[in-house]
């Protein structure tokens, strides 16, 4: 089913928003809905993905990750780009860095040998089907789920947010951002290595 055609003003706003950002109007990012298949923000808080892969229209909300994790990771599969990229906006929001941080370690991001700066989606996705499987994996978690009210620095929010990282498919652009940063800092490996965990 297509979405409806756009107005002329819709049609005008459409042309300017796909030169600046062609990336997020192609068919794996079709932001502007022009098929109608973009879900609504309702339906990913009750679930990100239904199809059991990846829900790559996840980041057509996410304007601050366009450049970023989309652009660079997804997109150019630049992933050493996407790290020191999305490292420079969690130090811009201060103290952010600290909450990305105890992720990584909490999510054992640090040592995991299966994700690399060379690592594809679709091995991303295996490690997720390994390390968070159904049931209560990362198929069936949405935005709205009460684990991601935990506070800062919980096992659950940081397990939460890794689910979240696979269902949107940037699980290893998160951790080669860990793997980076916070993971080679010792200020962060003295205050969260006791986190760390074997991963799956």
């Amino acid at each position: 089913m297509r979405a409806k055609q756009p107005s002329p003003l819709q049609q005008a706003f459409y042309e300017v928003f796909c030169s600046q950002a062609p990336w997020l109007c192609s068919s794996t990012f079709d932001c502007l809905n022009s098929t109608g298949m973009l879900p609504t923000k309702e339906v990913l808080e009750k679930q990100i993905t239904t199809s059991g892969q990846p829900n790559l229209l996840s980041w057509c909300y996410f304007q601050t990750s366009w450049d970023t994790v989309v652009k660079s990771c997804l997109v150019d599969h630049d992933l050493l780009r996407s790290a020191r990229q999305i490292f420079h906006q969690a130090v811009q929001k201060h103290p952010q860095e600290e909450a990305d941080a105890s992720f990584c370690f909490m999510n054992g991001l640090c040592q995991d040998p299966d994700l690399s700066a060379n690592s594809t989606l679709a091995e991303a996705t295996n490690v997720c089907d390994r390390r968070y499987p159904e049931p209560q994996g990362w198929k069936s978690i949405g935005f709205d789920d009460p684990a991601l009210k935990e506070p800062t620095g919980s096992m659950k929010l940081a397990e939460a947010k890794a689910k979240v990282a696979c269902a949107q498919g940037g699980y290893h652009c998160q951790a080669v951002y860990c793997q980076e940063t916070y993971c080679k800092m010792d200020e962060y490996k003295q205050k969260f290595a006791h986190y760390s965990q074997e991963t799956v």
